[in-house]
């Protein structure tokens, strides 16, 4: 398998920039209604998704997951 040319590498990196945008205003118009007491806790911080389902979602057969069951 060959390396892509100058060109064609270009154009990869610009459309995946291209993408990101895309999917970032994505996201600030669907939340632009969302006030700054709404966006933000108590820490001022978001909320994320709990450890429990970051870690649930890794397959069974894992290091982690045999090590560190729930």
């Amino acid at each position: 398998m060959g390396v892509p040319s100058f060109a064609a590498s270009n154009s990869i990196i610009y459309l995946t920039y291209g993408a990101f945008l895309v999917v970032g205003l994505l996201i600030a118009w669907k939340l632009r209604h969302q006030s700054k007491t709404e966006f933000l806790s108590s820490n001022r911080t978001q909320k994320g998704p709990s450890h429990k389902l970051a870690v649930s979602s890794a397959s069974r057969d894992t290091p982690f997951r045999m090590r560190y069951s729930l």
